[in-house]
């Protein structure tokens, strides 16, 4: 996984961003920031993750210890989360447009590279998005496979809790995110009307109001 977040950042992200100081960037700056998010701090904290795993010789024996060390900075993947859906339009639109054919011959290029292991960029900008539900199977079928008695059972018990908790914490924010959205758009198609984006307000449904009066429906 930390090898797939250097793809990203090697093949893709640093090209791209060194690009954006010549006369003609490949890509603008603003499709660089929705495409790649904060895809440098997610590297960053598994980049520590990894090495602490590393350093552990039998990783059955504090394996849940360092999950639930780490489990807080995963917290970091609602943004990117987040933004995904807008990042994947934003791609499709890039990779269909005439304008940035210099973009699109840069992945094929890209995609070729031995580091890219077969992967197009769309594949690599997916992978970060299932990884916390990963790590929670991961412990999951650890735990089952950890006997009651082993000293390290009440660590990985601990570690799936925090990080189901870490998981929920990135859909309950990916939900709030996407019932703002649905606001926003209905303030978009109500011309003139004041803010309706309030933290107590929640979108429950859309759709033709019907209003039976003593003469006719309207």
């Amino acid at each position: 996984y930390v090898r797939q977040l250097d793809t990203l950042l090697q093949l893709y992200f640093m090209p791209l961003s060194q690009s954006l100081k010549t006369k003609k960037p490949i890509i603008k700056e603003k499709y660089i920031k929705i495409l790649f998010r904060n895809i440098a701090h997610i590297r960053g904290i598994h980049g520590t993750f990894l090495k602490e795993i590393s350093k552990v010789e039998d990783p059955a024996e504090s394996f849940g210890e360092i999950f639930s060390r780490f489990a807080h900075f995963f917290k970091m993947y609602t943004e990117y989360v987040n933004e995904h859906e807008r990042a994947s339009n934003a791609l499709t639109y890039v990779n269909g447009s005439s304008k940035y054919e210099n973009f699109q011959k840069f992945c094929k290029t890209c995609h070729a590279h031995p580091m890219s292991k077969g992967l197009n960029l769309s594949s690599l900008l997916i992978t970060p998005i299932q990884r916390i539900p990963r790590y929670k199977l991961l412990l999951s079928e650890l735990n089952k496979n950890t006997d009651d008695e082993h000293k390290d059972k009440a660590s990985l018990e601990k570690a799936i809790k925090v990080v189901s908790e870490t998981a929920k914490h990135i859909n309950e924010a990916v939900r709030s995110f996407e019932n703002r959205k649905e606001i926003q758009t209905c303030m978009d198609e109500l011309m003139g009307t004041e803010s309706l984006l309030e933290p107590h307000r929640v979108f429950i449904r859309k759709g033709e109001l019907i209003r039976q009066t003593r003469s006719k429906a309207r």
